[in-house]
């Protein structure tokens, strides 16, 4: 039988997780913020609570996953594919698909990930077998080790010594190595000859692997490499390995944690930096952060959905003139765009006017029965046959799947989502921030300030639509989140859910702890710093509570974490304490202000009292780890370099 199983290191014991059926899976991850697996399978990603509620499929295009990782720290996901010969990556609910490395890739194996400094990791199992580093946007990529390896079924990174271990289980090199994250200082840390390793994890000088041989669990210490011991029995071929501690959190981030870095699609981590990326197919646009298809983009909105129409042909980006142009023109735009439809048309430059004279207008008279795949498709004059002068150049507003209504401000209101063509509520049954934030970042905010309940923002009519809404926090739409099923809800209207979003995010930056840094806050798109004019402790405790943390220790002026650059956005700030951002304290204006960059103002937080943890059952210790009954070999394909699909009969899961 398929299965994932959790198994205590130190007991032995194993629990089947009730996650359904599980059909080859393969490899996995585990999210223990949010108390997520992730697995690959049958052709498929998948996601699933470990107590086995939310379980959905988050990408299923016949991949054949290798290798899965998660950058929590940027929520993203990894992984390679043998039969793509790739490695790609996608936002950690599957949306935003895009293809990293696709050459000179053969057998692509087990994928990790060095968050922190923008690293990935990986093994290819074929011909040449070899394991390689790339920056998380597969820029910089080098090989690391190509000689004496046969087939690196399993890598691991002790992230505390920096020491990279990979298990070789190509007869006759049956053996566990390690070295630094170069690839040097190489050594053999264990060799059993009768021990074919599929896969391997380390934590604090202990050493775990799993095997296709009589013991398939068994860990050995690099103290004492002579001692090997057996964990648990009982299961079926054994391959990758996930190790986590309960009760140890992580406070690992990168320049993505926060609102995506300010991108539209994807946030690929860097070493000291990141870059946005957007999916197969769609093209970055000038401002490096906002995507769009290759013939058509918004210029000028405030958020990604909204802007001035531009449209490309023969590499020339031109405008659209508003003669004709009506709410069918403007359908067509945002269908083009991935939106479900279109909110508004919008003529007079009203987003801005284009550059240049009359030869940079291309569509004129442009007419649109709604259901056209793209603008070109459209009746029009010719592509740059205009009489317009940018002061009448086009625009749309995007509807998105879901709307605040009732709230008296665009920031806040009743939550309402579009499915089916029709506008229906939802339930606050389960209702918290996590959802309230996957809400307001799809609106263009950068989180929630409240998950509001009891209607309080009205009843509204009609659908219920979802109930029991279960959202890690970054998924790209609540659609995207787990519930209950669309209109299964035993709600009535007395629960309709809602949200307060937050108007500007706030990161701590340069310190040498997360909880101290220079005071900085996203606003269209850009990162800038906070002035020190009546900066104070009631000010600093709006920044820390708004992170997480219970308090402020101090509020610090004069550039004390270094001089930061770009906006100083805030200035003469005068908060009370209990606002739920600084947003909601008095200030200047936006990017009004008198200051440079020798008076940003920093801030040290008093750190949490207690880390997050995932409790299992009072275990102390726990690994995870995926395993799979092949046939004659797996995924590496042995010596031969040749890719063999394999058949799952039973499936072993340490956690």
């Amino acid at each position: 039988m398929n299965t994932i199983y959790q198994v205590n290191v130190t007991s032995g014991q194993k629990t089947s997780l009730p996650v359904g059926n599980v059909s080859r899976p393969f490899a996995l991850d585990f999210d223990y913020k949010n108390d997520y697996i992730y697995w690959t399978g049958n052709g498929k990603i998948l996601q699933a609570h470990r107590n086995g509620t939310g379980k959905r499929e988050l990408l299923d295009n016949n991949i054949t996953a290798g290798g899965l990782a998660l950058d929590l720290a940027g929520h993203n996901i990894f992984w390679t594919d043998v039969g793509r010969k790739t490695i790609s990556a996608a936002r950690i609910d599957g949306s935003y698909q895009k293809t990293l490395i696709s050459a000179d890739l053969d057998q692509p194996r087990v994928i990790v990930l060095q968050p922190s400094n923008g690293y990935m990791y990986w093994t290819d199992c074929g011909h040449e077998s070899k394991i390689e580093r790339a920056a998380m946007d597969g820029s910089g990529r080098t090989t690391l080790v190509n000689t004496h390896v046969l087939r690196p079924t399993g890598l691991a990174i002790d992230f505390q010594e920096n020491v990279l271990y990979w298990c070789d289980g190509g007869d006759p090199n049956y053996r566990l190595e390690r070295s630094d994250l170069l690839g040097n200082n190489r050594r053999v840390v264990v060799s059993y000859p009768n021990t074919q390793f599929l896969g391997v994890a380390v934590d604090n000088g202990n050493i775990y692997w799993t095997a296709r041989n009589l013991i398939k669990l068994a860990r050995t210490s690099e103290a004492n490499t002579g001692l090997r011991v057996a964990i648990g029995s009982g299961y079926g071929e054994l391959n990758g390995i996930h190790l986590h501690k309960d009760g140890v959190a992580s406070d690992v981030t990168n320049a993505c944690s926060s609102s995506n870095g300010g991108c539209h699609h994807l946030c690929l981590a860097l070493p000291g930096g990141r870059r946005c990326a957007c999916r197969d197919g769609w093209v970055l646009q000038e401002d490096e952060s906002t995507c769009s298809p290759p013939d058509v983009r918004l210029v000028g909105g405030s958020s990604h959905y909204e802007g001035r129409v531009e449209v490309q042909r023969y590499h020339q980006w031109k405008t659209v003139c508003d003669d004709n142009w009506d709410i069918d023109n403007a359908r067509v735009v945002c269908r083009q765009m991935g939106y479900p439809d279109a909110m508004e048309a919008k003529s007079e430059a009203y987003f801005g006017q284009g550059l240049g004279g009359r030869d940079t207008i291309g569509l004129d008279e442009v007419d649109c029965t709604g259901n056209e795949a793209n603008l070109f498709d459209c009746t029009h004059r010719g592509w740059g046959v205009s009489d317009c002068g940018h002061q009448e150049d086009a625009g749309v507003v995007c509807q998105l799947d879901v709307r605040l209504v009732r709230g008296g401000s665009a920031y806040q209101g009743r939550v309402e989502v579009l499915h089916g063509g029709v506008w229906g509520t939802v339930c606050d049954r389960g209702w918290d921030l996590r959802d309230a934030d996957v809400v307001c970042r799809q609106l263009g905010y950068p989180e929630a300030a409240t998950a509001e309940t009891g209607a309080a923002f009205g009843e509204g009519t009609g659908l219920i639509w979802v109930d029991d809404a279960t959202c890690s926090g970054y998924e790209t739409s609540l659609t995207k989140c787990g519930h209950a099923g669309w209109n299964t809800s035993s709600c009535d209207h007395s629960q309709d859910a809602g949200v307060v979003c937050q108007l500007l995010a706030v990161r701590l930056v340069g310190g040498s702890a997360p909880s101290e840094g220079r005071v900085e806050v996203l606003h269209q798109g850009k990162w800038g710093t906070v002035c020190d004019d009546q900066w104070d402790l009631m000010d600093a405790r709006v920044v820390c509570r708004h992170l997480g943390y219970p308090d402020a220790v101090s509020a610090l002026p004069s550039a004390h974490f270094g001089e930061g650059s770009g906006p100083v956005w805030l200035d003469n700030l005068v908060c009370e304490g209990n606002e739920s951002g600084l947003s909601e304290c008095g200030h200047n204006g936006l990017g009004v202000e008198n200051c440079e960059h020798s008076e940003d103002a920093g801030v040290v937080c008093a750190p949490s009292s207690e880390p997050t943890t995932v409790t299992t059952a009072g275990e102390s210790s726990t690994v995870t780890t995926l395993g799979v009954v092949t046939d004659s070999t797996d995924m590496g394909g042995g010596t031969t370099g040749k890719f063999k699909r394999f058949k799952a009969f039973g499936a072993g899961f340490l956690f």
